[in-house]
């Protein structure tokens, strides 16, 4: 008996459901899993996180035509589309940044309040993706990463 057909069983990881997670801001697809799994959050409003997507324009993302062409050429991104959304919960977070974003997300903070450097590593992974015909999001299969932990901590 595969997992599927044991009713009621919590899905693994890598057993999810698309629609349990939701759609991304603009509609522009379904929620995934993100590079973390769910982050829990210290919110009344939202449970845990998985992305915590934000909008970039091309401009923002520093894409030349080029680029653009690779992009388009791999995804439904409209010619005159002003924004593209990436997630800001990507690899190699320090401690520090991982934590400023949970707060984030559990505030629903706007993306102007994350500071330029992160905000630099955000969009860097998120090109880098992009212009390997990649989402800038995690996809099913991939390595799912560990929170960074503080290494005074330990």
């Amino acid at each position: 008996m595969s997992n599927s057909d044991v009713p009621n069983q919590e899905p693994q990881r890598n057993d999810w459901n698309q629609e349990d997670l939701g759609k991304r801001h603009n509609n522009q697809g379904d929620k995934g899993l993100g590079f973390y799994g769910k982050i829990p959050l210290d919110s009344e409003k939202f449970d845990y996180a998985t992305e915590y997507s934000i909008g970039v324009s091309p401009e923002e993302l520093d894409l030349t035509s080029k680029d653009l062409k690779v992009i388009r050429k791999h995804f439904e991104w409209d010619e005159g589309a002003s924004t593209i959304e990436i997630p800001s919960f990507v690899p190699g977070l320090s401690s520090k940044e991982f934590t400023l974003l949970k707060g984030q997300a559990s505030n629903n903070m706007d993306k102007e309040e994350i500071p330029d450097s992160l905000m630099e590593k955000i969009k860097k992974h998120a090109k880098n993706r992009l212009i390997k015909g990649k989402s800038p999001f995690w996809e099913e299969g991939e390595k799912q990463h560990s929170p960074p932990v503080d290494q005074a901590s330990e």
